[in-house]
C-alpha cells in the first residue's frame, strides 16, 4: 500500500500511519520529498510538522523541501523540482490552499505518477489528499445557489469547482468531513462528474494500494464513501480500528443509559396508561350516569305521557258520559214528547169518538134534552169533561134514560 491520504494535517493519532510510510519509504532509499505551497520564507515554519514524525522514525532520512508556486506562466514559475526525482523514497504533500496545491503539482504529474507506479509511497495531508483523484473538489461553499458547506471551508471560493486532479487514483477526493460534512461530495455527485466520492475525517488517514484497490483505514475517525446509484446517492461510513474500540469503551453506557431511557418509558407508558384507565373509568361512571339519568327521564316522560294519556281517558269517557246523559235525556225527552203526541192524540181520538158519539145520541134523544144539552155543545169540552160525557152517554146508551123525581 503506496498511497496514505489524510483528512487533515499531522496528529498524533496518526502514528501508524508513519509507520507504515517510514517502513515502505526505507525500501527504497532514504530522500523523502515534502512539498509545500509558497516559497520558503512563507511556509518553512510548517516544515517541521511534517518532517519530524519522519524524522523521530527514520533519522538518516533525507528531507528535500520542495517549495511550490502555483504561477500558471511556466516561465515565471518558482517551483524547484529535486534533482533524479525518480530516485526519492517517498513523497509528503502538505495541507493549504488546494487550488494552488493543484495547480502547482499538475505540471509534475507524471512524475509522481511514476513514482506511485514503482511502490514509492505518498502521503497528502488535507489539499494534498484531495489533488489525486481523477476529478479534483478546488473550493466552493454554494452549489447552484446552494450552500453545502461553511464559507470557511470554500478555499475562498463561493461556487463550487471541480478541476482535473493528478489521476493517482480513480475517485474524487474530500477532507475534513467531520467539520466541514459531506456536502461537497454529494455537490461532486449531483453535479454529475463522477460517481464516487470519498470523504475522510481529520485525524484519519485512508491508506491505498492502487495495484490492487485494497484500502485501509487508519487513524481515529472513520471514511464515508458516496456513490450514486440511478437517482440515489448511497453513503456508507467505515471506521477505524481506533474508532470501533472507543465505540466498544461507549457500548455499556450507552446500553446503560438506553435501559434508563427504556425504564423510564416504560414508566412514562405505565403512568399513561394507568391515567388512561383511570379517564375510562370515569368515562364509564358519566356513561352509566347519563343513560341511568336519560332511563329516569324516559321513565318519567313514559309515566307522564301515560298520565297524560290517562287524564285524556279520563276527560274522554266523561264527555263521552256526558254526551250519552245528553243523548239519553234526548232520547227521554223526545220518547217523553212522543208519548205526549201519542197520549195528545190518543186524547184527541178519545175526544173525537166521544163528540161522535155525542153527536149520534142527539139523534135518539127527545127534544127537550136536546135542548137542554144544546148549550154544551156549544162550548169546548175539556177531556175530563169529555170523558165523563162519554160515560155517561155510554151508561145511557146501556140503562136508557136516567129516572126523573
Amino acid at each position: 500500500m503506496t498511497i496514505y491520504l489524510v483528512g487533515g494535517g499531522p496528529a498524533d493519532s496518526l502514528s501508524s500511519v508513519h509507520d507504515q510510510f517510514v517502513a515502505s519509504a526505507k525500501k527504497r532509499g532514504t530522500r523523502i520529498a515534502v512539498a509545500l505551497l509558497g516559497t520558503e520564507e512563507e511556509t518553512g515554519g510548517q516544515l517541521a510538522s511534517y518532517a519530524d514524525p519522519l524524522r523521530a522514525r527514520w533519522p538518516e532520512a533525507e528531507i528535500v523541501p520542495i517549495w511550490l508556486d502555483d504561477e500558471p506562466d511556466a516561465a515565471q514559475n518558482q517551483t524547484v523540482w529535486p534533482q533524479d526525482p525518480e530516485e526519492l523514497a517517498g513523497m509528503v504533500v502538505a495541507g493549504g490552499w488546494t487550488p494552488g496545491y493543484l495547480e502547482a503539482l499538475r505540471p509534475h504529474r507524471e512524475v509522481i505518477a511514476k513514482l506511485v507506479r514503482r511502490g514509492v509511497p505518498y502521503m497528502g495531508f488535507s489539499a494534498g489528499a484531495m489533488v489525486v483523484g481523477k476529478r479534483a473538489i478546488v473550493g466552493g461553499w454554494r452549489f447552484r445557489g446552494r450552500q453545502i458547506i461553511p464559507e470557511v471551508w470554500g478555499e475562498g471560493v463561493e461556487e463550487f469547482e471541480m478541476r482535473d486532479g493528478l489521476a493517482l487514483i480513480g475517485p474524487t477526493v474530500d477532507v475534513h468531513a467531520d467539520v466541514a460534512g459531506l456536502g461537497a461530495g454529494l455537490a461532486a455527485l449531483e453535479k454529475g462528474e463522477v460517481t464516487t466520492v470519498v470523504s475522510i475525517d481529520e485525524q484519519t488517514c485512508l491508506v491505498i494500494d492502487p495495484v490492487s484497490g485494497h484500502t485501509l483505514v487508519e487513524g481515529g475517525q472513520r471514511i464515508h464513501w458516496l456513490t450514486k446509484e440511478g437517482t440515489a446517492i448511497v453513503v456508507r461510513h467505515e471506521s477505524s480500528a481506533a474508532e470501533q474500540e472507543r465505540h466498544k469503551e461507549y457500548l455499556p453506557r450507552e446500553r446503560e443509559a438506553a435501559e434508563r431511557e427504556a425504564a423510564a418509558r416504560q414508566a412514562e407508558l405505565e403512568r399513561l396508561a394507568a391515567i388512561k384507565a383511570e379517564r375510562e373509568r370515569e368515562l364509564a361512571a358519566e356513561r352509566a350516569e347519563r343513560q341511568r339519568v336519560l332511563a329516569e327521564q324516559r321513565e318519567q316522560e313514559k309515566a307522564r305521557l301515560e298520565a297524560e294519556q290517562e287524564e285524556r281517558r279520563r276527560r274522554q269517557a266523561a264527555r263521552q258520559r256526558i254526551a250519552d246523559e245528553k243523548a239519553a235525556a234526548a232520547k227521554a225527552a223526545a220518547a217523553e214528547e212522543e208519548e205526549r203526541r201519542r197520549h195528545e192524540k190518543h186524547e184527541q181520538r178519545i175526544a173525537e169518538t166521544a163528540r161522535r158519539k155525542l153527536a149520534a145520541d142527539k139523534r135518539f134523544l127527545p127534544k127537550t134534552e136536546e135542548a137542554a144539552q144544546e148549550p154544551a155543545t156549544e162550548q169546548p169540552l175539556e177531556l175530563a169533561e169529555v170523558a165523563r160525557t162519554k160515560a155517561a152517554g155510554d151508561k145511557r146508551l146501556t140503562t136508557g134514560p136516567a129516572p126523573t123525581e
